[in-house]
């Protein structure tokens, strides 16, 4: 599983900057929140509960997987609206914790 959990993860980093929309941007955030507690934690979650843990463990992060929820909640595929600077930035820390941690065992 921890090798599929690496693929996948390198995977989100690699379609991370082609994302146009708000719905693809969601799946990115969430995606990689369940990695993230798959990889530290060793439990499988719900994108939902990932997304939670994830902002209690990471509180800076929770402004990005808030509007990421909320996002797939609007399932919000259409919506191309430039993403933030502020949440582009959050995305970029969450993809890079989410690599390191596929590098620790």
């Amino acid at each position: 599983m921890r090798l599929a959990l690496v693929d996948s993860v390198a995977e989100l980093r690699r379609r991370a900057p082609g994302v146009r929309h708000r719905g693809g941007h969601a799946y990115i955030a969430l995606t990689a929140c369940r990695a993230l507690r798959a990889l530290t934690a060793g439990e499988l979650a719900d994108k939902g509960e990932a997304a939670r843990r994830t902002a209690e463990r990471w509180p800076r992060l929770r402004p990005l997987l808030d509007a990421a929820l909320g996002w797939r909640r609007a399932q919000a595929v259409r919506d191309e609206t430039p993403l933030p600077e502020e949440l582009a930035a959050l995305m970029a820390e969450l993809l890079d914790l989410t690599a390191a941690a596929t590098l620790t065992e």
